[in-house]
């Protein structure tokens, strides 16, 4: 079950933005089979109440800075009741519901017994197929496949800028003084679900029940999780630091909800990593208001 992480040093280049953006270069590029697809909604007749259309341009309705804090707040686009959400997968009764402990009134970790030692099992039954309101209303979706957990992450023209700007470039004519604020830079960034989970084996001897939240994530992403969340709150206003979840607050509990290391920042060991190559092309998402 154990599973090298992912995360590279070096930068993603992006080449000229038309509806979803198109990588000019990348390092180490994931198998273009298993990247996610980010795109636009069509909206043919315009009729769609999440789009206004003004001076000939497709605005999304409402505040870039009011989405953008909701992303930072909620960065899994998998709703939570999808099936495919939880990171580890749970007993099943005859209908094939959770099964539900009676007295703590939590779930129960299913686990793969290997002599008197367990693991509990990764939950990649299904592809998630619903996703949160807050990016569905906007965004389409494809190629979400079920061994991955997935973050998605809304750049200001700023931080793309400061972080990537040798890719910059291919946005400087889709950006200008008066839609700088109103325009979000949106990508999604994909991790195995096997490198994010617990990676110790269990003593089972005593043949204990785990429920859910007994079991979170593997020391290393816990570190992981840490020094992202420590990294984009130093990164951010003082006002956007308030939508922020800190993983160690709930014991890890809301790590389906955690920061990754999107961008180049002080992580593991000291060094200047992020995930690089697991990430789906940018769509560039301009709004009706700041």
């Amino acid at each position: 079950m154990k599973k090298r992480l992912n995360i590279f040093k070096k930068t993603l280049f992006f080449a000229t933005p038309v509806v979803a953006i198109t990588p000019l270069f990348t390092l180490s590029l994931s198998c273009g089979t298993q990247r996610p697809e980010v795109g636009l909604i069509e909206d043919k007749d315009k009729t769609n109440p999440n789009f206004v259309y003004k001076d000939g341009k497709k605005l999304l309705k409402g505040s870039a800075s009011e989405f953008r804090g909701d992303v930072l707040s909620s960065p899994n686009i998998v709703d939570e009741g999808d099936p495919a959400y939880q990171l580890y997968e749970f007993e099943k009764d005859a209908d094939g519901n959770d099964k539900i402990d009676s007295i703590t009134k939590k779930r129960i970790i299913k686990m793969n017994k290997e002599g008197n030692l367990a693991y509990p099992e990764l939950n990649v039954s299904k592809d998630p197929s619903k996703f949160k309101e807050l990016y569905s209303k906007y965004l389409t979706f494809n190629n979400i496949k079920r061994q991955y957990e997935f973050r998605a992450y809304a750049f200001t023209p700023d931080e793309f800028e400061r972080y990537f700007p040798y890719s910059y470039g291919s946005y400087r004519k889709y950006i200008n003084s008066n839609n700088r604020k109103r325009t979000l830079l949106l990508t999604v960034y994909y991790m195995e679900k096997s490198s994010i989970a617990y990676d110790n084996q269990i003593d089972y001897r005593s043949n204990i029940v785990y429920y859910e939240g007994d079991i979170t994530v593997s020391k290393r992403w816990k570190q992981v999780l840490d020094d992202s969340y420590t990294a984009i709150w130093n990164s951010l206003s003082q006002q956007e630091r308030n939508f922020i979840i800190n993983p160690k607050t709930g014991n890890y509990t809301n790590h389906s909800e955690g920061l990754w290391p999107f961008f180049p920042m002080h992580t593991i060991n000291g060094e200047r990593t992020y995930i690089k190559d697991k990430v789906a092309y940018p769509v560039l998402l301009e709004f009706e208001k700041e």
